[in-house]
Protein backbone atom coordinates (compact mmCIF):
# COMPACT_ATOMS: atom_id res chain seq x y z
CA UNK A 1 0.00 0.00 0.00
CA UNK A 2 2.61 2.54 -0.94
CA UNK A 3 -0.18 5.40 -1.11
CA UNK A 4 -0.41 5.05 2.49
CA UNK A 5 2.83 6.51 3.20
CA UNK A 6 1.55 9.95 1.75
CA UNK A 7 -1.40 10.34 3.71
CA UNK A 8 -1.28 12.13 7.02
CA UNK A 9 -4.29 10.89 9.21
CA UNK A 10 -5.02 12.26 12.92
CA UNK A 11 -8.18 12.70 14.77
CA UNK A 12 -8.44 15.95 13.35
CA UNK A 13 -8.75 14.71 9.83
CA UNK A 14 -10.89 11.63 10.72
CA UNK A 15 -13.29 14.06 12.29
CA UNK A 16 -13.23 16.42 9.12
CA UNK A 17 -14.41 13.03 7.03
CA UNK A 18 -17.09 12.17 9.54
CA UNK A 19 -18.40 15.62 10.02
CA UNK A 20 -19.04 15.32 6.09
CA UNK A 21 -21.28 12.56 7.27
CA UNK A 22 -22.99 13.97 10.51
CA UNK A 23 -21.77 17.12 12.35
CA UNK A 24 -22.89 16.14 15.42
CA UNK A 25 -20.10 12.92 16.15
CA UNK A 26 -17.36 13.44 18.22
CA UNK A 27 -14.79 11.42 17.10
CA UNK A 28 -12.70 9.45 19.82
CA UNK A 29 -10.05 7.26 18.00
CA UNK A 30 -9.52 5.13 15.09
CA UNK A 31 -6.84 2.67 13.62
CA UNK A 32 -6.32 0.99 10.24
CA UNK A 33 -7.68 -2.79 9.94
CA UNK A 34 -4.66 -4.89 9.36
CA UNK A 35 -6.28 -6.88 6.27
CA UNK A 36 -5.88 -4.11 3.20
CA UNK A 37 -3.77 -4.91 0.88
CA UNK A 38 -4.53 -2.66 -2.15
CA UNK A 39 -6.86 -0.15 0.23
CA UNK A 40 -6.86 1.25 3.68
CA UNK A 41 -10.18 0.56 5.76
CA UNK A 42 -9.79 2.67 9.14
CA UNK A 43 -12.85 1.82 11.88
CA UNK A 44 -13.69 4.80 13.49
CA UNK A 45 -15.06 5.25 17.07
CA UNK A 46 -17.52 8.21 17.58
CA UNK A 47 -19.92 9.47 20.84
CA UNK A 48 -23.27 11.02 19.91
CA UNK A 49 -24.49 12.63 23.10
CA UNK A 50 -24.38 9.18 25.09
CA UNK A 51 -24.04 6.42 22.50
CA UNK A 52 -20.75 5.03 21.14
CA UNK A 53 -21.18 4.07 17.33
CA UNK A 54 -18.44 2.77 15.55
CA UNK A 55 -17.60 3.38 11.73
CA UNK A 56 -15.92 2.61 8.68
CA UNK A 57 -13.93 4.75 6.56
CA UNK A 58 -12.48 3.27 2.96
CA UNK A 59 -9.55 5.16 1.37
CA UNK A 60 -9.51 4.35 -2.42
CA UNK A 61 -5.64 3.38 -4.03
CA UNK A 62 -5.14 6.23 -6.32
CA UNK A 63 -3.94 3.31 -8.96
CA UNK A 64 -7.58 1.92 -9.15
CA UNK A 65 -9.61 4.64 -8.34
CA UNK A 66 -10.94 5.80 -12.11
CA UNK A 67 -12.81 2.61 -11.56
CA UNK A 68 -13.22 1.17 -8.25
CA UNK A 69 -14.10 3.42 -6.30
CA UNK A 70 -17.70 4.13 -7.84
CA UNK A 71 -18.04 0.26 -8.73
CA UNK A 72 -17.44 -1.01 -5.30
CA UNK A 73 -19.49 1.76 -3.38
CA UNK A 74 -22.43 1.53 -6.03
CA UNK A 75 -22.20 -2.41 -5.83
CA UNK A 76 -22.36 -2.34 -1.99
CA UNK A 77 -25.49 0.02 -2.06
CA UNK A 78 -27.24 -1.85 -5.06
CA UNK A 79 -26.69 -5.55 -2.83
CA UNK A 80 -27.59 -3.64 0.60
CA UNK A 81 -31.38 -2.44 -1.27
CA UNK A 82 -31.96 -5.40 -3.03
CA UNK A 83 -30.90 -8.61 -1.79
CA UNK A 84 -30.32 -10.56 1.92
CA UNK A 85 -26.93 -10.30 1.43
CA UNK A 86 -25.07 -9.08 4.87
CA UNK A 87 -22.83 -6.28 3.14
CA UNK A 88 -22.12 -3.07 4.80
CA UNK A 89 -24.54 0.37 4.38
CA UNK A 90 -22.82 3.16 2.85
CA UNK A 91 -23.39 5.81 3.87
CA UNK A 92 -21.39 8.84 2.41
CA UNK A 93 -19.38 9.20 -0.49
CA UNK A 94 -16.61 11.73 -1.23
CA UNK A 95 -14.53 11.77 -4.94
CA UNK A 96 -13.26 15.65 -4.08
CA UNK A 97 -10.23 14.85 -2.48
CA UNK A 98 -10.43 18.44 -0.44
CA UNK A 99 -9.51 16.93 2.97
CA UNK A 100 -7.38 14.17 2.13
CA UNK A 101 -6.16 13.40 -1.81
CA UNK A 102 -7.70 10.46 -2.11
CA UNK A 103 -11.27 9.34 -2.81
CA UNK A 104 -13.02 7.60 0.34
CA UNK A 105 -16.67 6.48 1.50
CA UNK A 106 -17.84 5.96 4.55
CA UNK A 107 -19.75 3.07 5.65
CA UNK A 108 -21.57 1.22 9.41
CA UNK A 109 -19.57 -1.43 10.91
CA UNK A 110 -20.34 -4.66 10.62
CA UNK A 111 -19.31 -6.33 14.00
CA UNK A 112 -17.44 -9.37 13.85
CA UNK A 113 -14.11 -10.97 13.31
CA UNK A 114 -12.45 -12.73 10.28
CA UNK A 115 -13.12 -16.05 9.59
CA UNK A 116 -9.09 -16.10 8.69
CA UNK A 117 -8.74 -15.17 12.33
CA UNK A 118 -11.28 -17.19 13.92
CA UNK A 119 -11.38 -20.59 11.65
CA UNK A 120 -8.79 -22.19 13.64
CA UNK A 121 -10.78 -21.84 16.83
CA UNK A 122 -14.48 -22.75 15.30
CA UNK A 123 -15.94 -26.07 16.35
CA UNK A 124 -17.24 -28.34 13.33
CA UNK A 125 -20.72 -27.54 14.07
CA UNK A 126 -20.17 -23.96 13.90
CA UNK A 127 -18.45 -24.11 10.55
CA UNK A 128 -21.16 -26.66 9.14
CA UNK A 129 -23.60 -23.44 10.45
CA UNK A 130 -21.12 -20.53 8.25
CA UNK A 131 -20.61 -22.90 5.39
CA UNK A 132 -24.83 -23.03 4.69
CA UNK A 133 -24.99 -19.78 5.10
CA UNK A 134 -22.28 -18.83 2.53
CA UNK A 135 -23.84 -21.19 0.39
CA UNK A 136 -27.28 -19.54 0.95
CA UNK A 137 -25.81 -15.87 0.19
CA UNK A 138 -23.77 -17.07 -2.83
CA UNK A 139 -26.71 -18.51 -4.52
CA UNK A 140 -28.53 -14.94 -4.20
CA UNK A 141 -25.46 -13.58 -5.36
CA UNK A 142 -25.37 -15.60 -8.68
CA UNK A 143 -29.23 -15.64 -9.40
CA UNK A 144 -27.60 -11.98 -10.68
CA UNK A 145 -27.17 -12.23 -14.26
CA UNK A 146 -26.37 -10.21 -17.01
CA UNK A 147 -25.84 -10.63 -21.09
CA UNK A 148 -22.35 -10.40 -21.43
CA UNK A 149 -19.15 -11.03 -19.54
CA UNK A 150 -16.81 -8.72 -17.93
CA UNK A 151 -16.39 -5.72 -15.41
CA UNK A 152 -19.40 -4.41 -13.61
CA UNK A 153 -20.31 -0.73 -14.05
CA UNK A 154 -22.98 0.96 -12.16
CA UNK A 155 -25.66 3.44 -14.23
CA UNK A 156 -28.72 4.96 -13.26
CA UNK A 157 -29.03 2.75 -10.20
CA UNK A 158 -28.82 -0.41 -11.86
CA UNK A 159 -25.68 -2.70 -12.73
CA UNK A 160 -24.37 -2.97 -15.92
CA UNK A 161 -21.23 -4.71 -17.56
CA UNK A 162 -18.25 -2.92 -19.12
CA UNK A 163 -15.17 -3.96 -19.60
CA UNK A 164 -12.90 -5.93 -17.63
CA UNK A 165 -10.34 -3.74 -15.52
CA UNK A 166 -6.93 -4.92 -13.91
CA UNK A 167 -4.03 -2.48 -13.27
CA UNK A 168 -2.94 -1.40 -17.12
CA UNK A 169 -5.73 -4.30 -18.47
CA UNK A 170 -8.95 -2.98 -20.05
CA UNK A 171 -10.87 -5.62 -22.39
CA UNK A 172 -14.21 -6.37 -23.29
CA UNK A 173 -17.30 -6.93 -22.15
CA UNK A 174 -17.01 -10.06 -24.02
CA UNK A 175 -19.83 -12.69 -25.20
CA UNK A 176 -18.14 -15.50 -25.21
CA UNK A 177 -16.68 -16.77 -21.37
CA UNK A 178 -13.85 -18.38 -23.02
CA UNK A 179 -12.99 -14.75 -24.77
CA UNK A 180 -13.17 -13.27 -21.76
CA UNK A 181 -10.89 -15.63 -19.69
CA UNK A 182 -8.08 -15.73 -23.14
CA UNK A 183 -8.03 -12.45 -23.36
CA UNK A 184 -7.22 -11.67 -19.25
CA UNK A 185 -5.16 -14.49 -18.27
CA UNK A 186 -2.62 -14.05 -21.54
CA UNK A 187 -2.67 -10.73 -19.98
CA UNK A 188 -1.35 -12.18 -16.68
CA UNK A 189 0.83 -14.55 -18.77
CA UNK A 190 2.60 -12.40 -20.49
CA UNK A 191 3.52 -9.90 -17.49
CA UNK A 192 4.56 -12.73 -15.32
CA UNK A 193 7.09 -13.22 -17.91
CA UNK A 194 9.17 -10.35 -16.23
CA UNK A 195 8.37 -11.59 -12.51
CA UNK A 196 11.40 -14.02 -12.09
CA UNK A 197 10.58 -16.68 -9.81
CA UNK A 198 7.60 -18.01 -12.21
CA UNK A 199 9.15 -16.78 -15.31
CA UNK A 200 10.07 -20.34 -16.27
CA UNK A 201 6.19 -21.88 -16.46
CA UNK A 202 4.97 -19.12 -18.70
CA UNK A 203 5.05 -20.95 -21.56
CA UNK A 204 4.15 -24.30 -20.22
CA UNK A 205 0.96 -22.04 -18.96
CA UNK A 206 0.35 -20.37 -22.25
CA UNK A 207 -0.26 -23.58 -23.75
CA UNK A 208 -1.87 -25.54 -21.16
CA UNK A 209 -4.37 -22.48 -21.32
CA UNK A 210 -5.42 -22.54 -24.55
CA UNK A 211 -5.47 -26.36 -25.18
CA UNK A 212 -7.52 -26.30 -21.76
CA UNK A 213 -9.57 -23.52 -22.30
CA UNK A 214 -12.65 -25.67 -23.18
CA UNK A 215 -13.34 -26.78 -19.97
CA UNK A 216 -14.66 -23.50 -19.39
CA UNK A 217 -18.23 -23.76 -20.05
CA UNK A 218 -20.57 -20.67 -19.29
CA UNK A 219 -23.75 -19.48 -21.58
CA UNK A 220 -24.88 -17.01 -18.72
CA UNK A 221 -23.03 -14.77 -17.33
CA UNK A 222 -23.43 -14.17 -13.34
CA UNK A 223 -22.20 -11.44 -10.22
CA UNK A 224 -19.69 -12.80 -8.89
CA UNK A 225 -17.48 -11.55 -5.44
CA UNK A 226 -14.11 -13.34 -6.73
CA UNK A 227 -12.25 -12.65 -3.93
CA UNK A 228 -14.14 -14.83 -1.60
CA UNK A 229 -11.20 -17.49 -1.09
CA UNK A 230 -9.67 -14.71 1.13
CA UNK A 231 -11.17 -15.65 4.24
CA UNK A 232 -10.42 -12.26 5.81
CA UNK A 233 -13.31 -10.88 3.50
CA UNK A 234 -16.01 -13.23 5.31
CA UNK A 235 -17.18 -11.43 8.96
CA UNK A 236 -18.24 -14.31 11.86
CA UNK A 237 -20.29 -12.77 14.83
CA UNK A 238 -22.11 -15.24 17.54
CA UNK A 239 -20.85 -18.21 15.08
CA UNK A 240 -22.89 -16.65 12.36
CA UNK A 241 -21.72 -14.67 9.09
CA UNK A 242 -22.45 -11.44 9.98
CA UNK A 243 -21.11 -9.43 6.57
CA UNK A 244 -19.23 -9.97 3.15
CA UNK A 245 -16.76 -7.76 2.59
CA UNK A 246 -14.05 -6.25 -0.37
CA UNK A 247 -16.71 -6.32 -3.65
CA UNK A 248 -13.96 -4.27 -5.45
CA UNK A 249 -12.82 -7.13 -7.92
CA UNK A 250 -16.53 -8.35 -8.75
CA UNK A 251 -17.46 -9.09 -12.11
CA UNK A 252 -19.95 -11.03 -14.83
CA UNK A 253 -18.46 -14.18 -15.06
CA UNK A 254 -19.31 -18.13 -14.35
CA UNK A 255 -20.47 -19.00 -11.10
CA UNK A 256 -18.71 -21.93 -10.94
CA UNK A 257 -15.62 -19.93 -11.04
CA UNK A 258 -16.44 -19.05 -7.41
CA UNK A 259 -17.70 -22.47 -6.00
CA UNK A 260 -14.14 -23.49 -7.41
CA UNK A 261 -12.83 -20.77 -5.39
CA UNK A 262 -14.30 -21.61 -2.41
CA UNK A 263 -13.39 -25.08 -2.85
CA UNK A 264 -9.93 -23.64 -3.00
CA UNK A 265 -10.44 -22.23 0.27
CA UNK A 266 -11.88 -24.94 1.93
CA UNK A 267 -8.72 -26.95 1.12
CA UNK A 268 -6.58 -24.70 3.28
CA UNK A 269 -8.80 -24.88 6.52
CA UNK A 270 -7.10 -26.61 9.08
CA UNK A 271 -8.25 -29.91 10.81
CA UNK A 272 -11.93 -29.79 9.23
CA UNK A 273 -13.63 -32.33 7.14
CA UNK A 274 -14.25 -30.35 4.19
CA UNK A 275 -15.83 -32.70 2.65
CA UNK A 276 -18.63 -32.08 4.77
CA UNK A 277 -18.32 -28.52 4.93
CA UNK A 278 -18.35 -28.37 1.28
CA UNK A 279 -21.99 -30.85 1.00
CA UNK A 280 -22.78 -28.04 3.46
CA UNK A 281 -22.12 -25.55 1.60
CA UNK A 282 -23.97 -27.00 -1.72
CA UNK A 283 -27.44 -27.79 0.80
CA UNK A 284 -28.51 -24.20 0.73
CA UNK A 285 -26.55 -23.28 -2.94
CA UNK A 286 -29.52 -23.30 -4.83
CA UNK A 287 -28.46 -23.47 -8.18
CA UNK A 288 -27.17 -26.94 -9.67
CA UNK A 289 -23.91 -28.44 -10.68
CA UNK A 290 -23.03 -28.29 -14.43
CA UNK A 291 -21.66 -31.86 -15.39
CA UNK A 292 -18.36 -30.43 -16.03
CA UNK A 293 -18.19 -28.83 -12.62
CA UNK A 294 -15.49 -30.72 -11.51
CA UNK A 295 -13.07 -30.40 -15.02
CA UNK A 296 -14.01 -27.02 -14.54
CA UNK A 297 -12.90 -26.24 -11.24
CA UNK A 298 -9.46 -28.06 -11.99
CA UNK A 299 -8.64 -25.32 -14.68
CA UNK A 300 -10.45 -22.70 -12.61
CA UNK A 301 -7.66 -23.52 -9.77
CA UNK A 302 -5.22 -23.05 -12.49
CA UNK A 303 -6.15 -19.78 -13.36
CA UNK A 304 -6.09 -18.52 -9.92
CA UNK A 305 -2.70 -20.01 -9.60
CA UNK A 306 -1.99 -17.40 -12.60
CA UNK A 307 -3.56 -14.76 -10.75
CA UNK A 308 -1.47 -15.36 -7.73
CA UNK A 309 1.64 -14.99 -9.73
CA UNK A 310 0.49 -11.89 -11.25
CA UNK A 311 0.21 -10.31 -8.13
CA UNK A 312 3.25 -11.88 -6.50
CA UNK A 313 5.25 -8.84 -6.21
CA UNK A 314 2.08 -6.98 -4.76
CA UNK A 315 1.66 -8.99 -1.92
CA UNK A 316 5.50 -11.49 -1.15
CA UNK A 317 6.25 -8.91 1.66
CA UNK A 318 3.39 -10.50 4.22
CA UNK A 319 5.48 -13.40 3.88
CA UNK A 320 8.85 -13.89 5.54
CA UNK A 321 11.78 -15.00 3.19
CA UNK A 322 11.49 -18.82 4.23
CA UNK A 323 7.73 -18.75 3.54
CA UNK A 324 8.00 -16.95 -0.19
CA UNK A 325 10.97 -19.42 -0.86
CA UNK A 326 8.69 -22.36 0.22
CA UNK A 327 5.24 -20.61 -1.31
CA UNK A 328 7.14 -20.35 -5.02
CA UNK A 329 8.34 -23.52 -4.98
CA UNK A 330 5.23 -25.01 -4.05
CA UNK A 331 3.73 -23.49 -7.26
CA UNK A 332 5.75 -24.84 -9.23
CA UNK A 333 4.93 -27.81 -8.37
CA UNK A 334 1.23 -27.31 -8.04
CA UNK A 335 1.35 -25.78 -11.26
CA UNK A 336 3.13 -29.28 -13.08
CA UNK A 337 0.99 -31.48 -10.90
CA UNK A 338 -2.42 -29.76 -12.48
CA UNK A 339 -0.96 -29.54 -16.17
CA UNK A 340 0.85 -33.43 -15.99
Amino acid sequence: MIFRKYLTLNLKTIEKIIHEYDPSLKVLSFHEFPEGIANLNLKIQCKDKDQITLYVIKICNPMFEHWKFTKEYSLLKYLHQFTNIPVPKVLHINGTKQIIPYKYFITEYIPGKSLEELEPHLDPTCLKTIFCELGRYLSELHHITFQKFGGIEPQNGTLTVGPLRDGGYCDGPFTSWKQSILSLYSYYLNKITNITPFSDLVDTCKNYLKTNVHLAKCETPTLIHKNLYEKSNILIHNNHISGLLDFEWAEAAHNEYELAQIRMMLNKLSNQDKTELWHSFLSKYQIPLSPNFENGAQFYMFLELIHFMNVWDFINHKYSSKNQIEIIKDIHQTILNLIN
